[in-house]
């Protein structure tokens, strides 16, 4: 992870949301995430990134960009318990995703190489 490649995204993403979302961060934070935003892309320009994807216009951003906004998400812009208890709700259901993905991945991998004996 470039923690500072992550910052980076988020100020571009937060930006993109406007002075309304911007102002429901606590000030002192979003100082930081801009200043390592500024320094990151000051010394890399070639890693200058538009949000959006022109052929999918998708979002591009990294899983660990993601997981910092869904903590931004939650913590600043989530407004009512109900909104809170979905987030986590959907955090929930994806651990469970990937927990069954794993130990099915590990059930696979275990089954060949007692093929292989």
């Amino acid at each position: 992870m470039n923690i500072d490649r992550v910052f980076y995204e988020i100020k571009i993403y937060i930006d993109y949301l406007g002075d309304a979302y911007k102002q429901k961060i606590p000030e002192k934070l979003y100082n930081k995430i801009e200043k390592i935003a500024n320094e990151y892309i000051l010394t890399n320009p070639s890693e200058k990134i538009e949000l959006k994807d022109l052929d999918t216009n998708e979002y591009i951003l990294s899983k660990d960009t993601k997981a910092f906004l869904f903590s931004i998400d939650y913590n600043y812009f989530t407004e009512s318990e109900e909104e809170k208890q979905a987030l986590l709700n959907i955090l929930k259901e994806n651990e469970k995703e990937q927990s069954e993905m794993t130990k099915n991945l590990f059930n696979k991998t275990k089954k060949s190489s007692k093929e292989l004996q």
